[in-house]
């Protein structure tokens, strides 16, 4: 099975990673597969600042439109990369191997 297959096949909606959505009346996509869930990206928040929403919410309205997911800049990639190493245990500049000069 792929991303959303089996939200389609149990929920019986048409969720696809990349689809057009509306979420409480405002624009989105579905980025991701979250399970029993779809991870939606909304036009007005960063791109990575992901949400899950059921697949059947009432307030979920699905498009017909594949588009483009936004991807994170490079920073903000940076920093979730290192939000996620779960074995380095320093603060971000530490990670990043800047020197502090005291």
């Amino acid at each position: 099975m792929t991303g959303c297959d089996y939200i389609r096949a149990y929920y019986a909606v048409p969720a696809e990673i990349g689809l057009q959505i509306t979420y409480k009346g405002e624009a989105g996509v579905i980025a991701a597969d979250g399970g029993h869930y779809v991870r939606v990206l909304l036009d007005r928040d960063k791109p990575g600042a992901f949400f899950n929403v059921h697949p059947a919410d009432a307030h979920l309205v699905y498009g017909d439109k594949i588009v483009a997911i936004r991807k994170m800049t490079r920073s903000q990639q940076r920093y979730a990369d290192y939000k996620n190493d779960d074995g380095f245990d320093g603060s971000f500049s530490e990670w990043l191997g800047i020197r502090r000069s005291c």
